[in-house]
């Protein structure tokens, strides 16, 4: 088993992008914490620890959900290479806005489904 945790946070909510440079300062130093600000970059910051590409930006929640379904893939690809059962003990934490956080549910019930599914017929 592979365990991870995603971090998202919108660009747009001022509270969720505060918290996240401060905590980004206190860790990184101001640099960072200014990089993390550039509105340019796309609108949603994902942090995966666990994961190859830790740092990603990305524009736009269709975006958001085809990179947390292929990193989370990806995560299921080391599990099995590791001890061969595909699990993957994540959990995402999420500051953005309450349709965003139905899409990553819904996204999250999909692969759970999938995977429920690909248990049964083995």
């Amino acid at each position: 088993m592979v365990e991870a945790e995603i971090l998202v946070v919108d660009r747009e909510l001022p509270a969720e992008m505060f918290a996240l440079r401060r905590g980004a300062t206190n860790v990184y130093g101001r640099g960072f914490s200014r990089w993390l600000a550039q509105p340019e970059l796309g609108r949603f910051f994902v942090l995966i620890d666990g994961a190859d590409e830790a740092y990603i930006n990305v524009a736009d929640e269709t975006e958001l959900i085809r990179v947390i379904g292929l990193q989370y893939l990806e995560l299921m690809k080391r599990a099995r290479a590791n001890d061969g059962d595909g699990r993957v003990d994540l959990s995402i934490r999420a500051g953005v806005t309450p349709e965003t956080t139905a899409k990553l549910s819904r996204l999250w019930e999909l692969v759970q489904e999938k995977f429920a599914a690909g248990e049964s017929s083995s």
